[in-house]
């Protein structure tokens, strides 16, 4: 009787780790659909004249589902209409760590220090050379 119950108790926890499993990666298939959802009804909506701000929303959606290369695109697009926005750099700069680029990121982090006109984001991008800097060691 002792040994049928523990089988029990060892197949129920089984399944419920099974169950929970596939119900985490149900929640985030739907995640990830309703953020290409908004992707989309943000592109329909584009501001042609002036798209920035909607590639950076875009571009902060796509990291969300770590689509990178897909941010890294319109983060590009960002930077070759105003090369010097310290918001795109520092999605990107985010992106390059995420990447285990550190160099590359380091780089941007840099151009986010020269571009950035704000204490706060000075701060936030020199703490991040530091600590690439001290990890390459």
């Amino acid at each position: 009787m002792t040994k049928k119950i523990i089988k029990f108790f060892f197949f129920f926890l089984i399944s419920i780790t099974i169950s929970s499993k596939l119900f985490t990666e149900n929640k985030k298939e739907e995640f990830i659909k309703q953020i290409l959802l908004e992707i989309d009804t943000i592109k329909s909506k584009v501001d042609i004249k002036n798209p920035i701000n909607d590639y950076l929303k875009i571009a902060h959606l796509y990291i969300q589902i770590e689509d990178y290369n897909e941010a890294t695109n319109y983060i590009n697009k960002i930077i070759e209409k105003d090369p010097k926005n310290s918001r795109a750099h520092y999605l990107l700069a985010l992106i390059y760590e995420k990447k285990k680029e550190y160099d590359k990121a380091i780089n941007i982090w840099q151009k986010v220090l020269e571009y950035s006109t704000t204490k706060e984001m000075k701060e936030i991008a020199q703490k991040h050379i530091d600590y690439l800097n001290q990890i390459k060691k």
